[in-house]
């Protein structure tokens, strides 16, 4: 494949430069939110051209070959589910982790039982399965500290890490998955504040495909019920014909 030669509109992009420029003596953390700024203006704003995405990472791929084990920039070079498992599995543990720093009878047994199960997730399964997973961990965890501690701090649990996790990740497309595992009780309008207008849309739609993922397992269900419904309608009506049969055939012989 061809790379991309990337040209910028020197008039639009000097602030850009300029970030580029201090970047090169910040954290690898910092480097990544560059980067991602500088995406963004090249796919969305840029007048020369436009670029897709998947053609500035390949590039980037291809020319930097160390980022690929780098902790910031390694989730560029992932498929689009794989992404969104890894800054959800990367939420989950922080989750677990403040829970044990913060309560010292987590220590115990809960969360290195709830990381085991973390850890032991079947990434080959479907994405909603592996969701499903990983919503049930963050409901036990929320569950196990509003039981002995309130909903307040488990809330505070769960908003501290996602606060957390949204200044390493809340610039990537995959954040927005984080949103599908928080226990319902705590979700408010401050979580959905932090998210691109691109990652609302990419929750909405995952929404609908979950959705529909239901609905499809629900007219499954109701089919099946129906026909097995209809199956014993059946045998009652064969088993009754059979004994008004026998019936009559005694009175016969009587």
């Amino acid at each position: 494949m061809s790379q991309p030669t990337v040209k910028m509109n020197p008039a639009k992009s000097q602030d850009l430069v300029l970030v580029g420029k201090q970047s090169s003596r910040k954290p690898p953390q910092e480097r990544f939110h560059s980067y991602l700024l500088f995406e963004r203006y090249l796919i969305n704003l840029n007048l020369d051209k436009q670029y897709e995405k998947h053609e500035l990472r390949e590039v980037i791929y291809a020319k930097f070959h160390f980022l690929r084990k780098d902790s910031a920039f390694m989730i560029l070079f992932l498929p689009e589910k794989d992404s969104r498992i890894f800054v959800t599995n990367h939420f989950l543990e922080f989750c677990l982790n403040h829970t044990a720093e913060t309560f010292d009878n987590a220590r115990l047994s809960f969360i290195p039982k709830q990381l085991e199960i973390l850890s032991a997730c079947d990434l080959a399964k479907a994405e909603s399965d592996i969701f499903n997973d990983f919503s049930n961990i963050a409901d036990n965890l929320f569950d196990w500290v509003s039981d002995r501690y309130g909903i307040g701090l488990a809330g505070s649990i769960f908003h501290h890490s996602y606060e957390m996790s949204a200044t390493l990740y809340k610039e990537h497309e995959a954040f927005a998955s984080i949103i599908t595992v928080l226990p319902k009780p705590i979700i408010t309008e401050k979580q959905l504040h932090l998210l691109t207008q691109n990652q609302v849309e990419i929750l909405f739609l995952e929404k609908l495909r979950v959705t529909e993922r239901l609905n499809d397992a629900l007219h499954v269900e109701i089919k099946e019920r129906a026909d097995a419904e209809k199956k014993i309608e059946n045998a009652g009506s064969y088993v009754e014909k059979y004994n008004i049969k026998f019936i009559g055939c005694n009175c016969y012989h009587r």
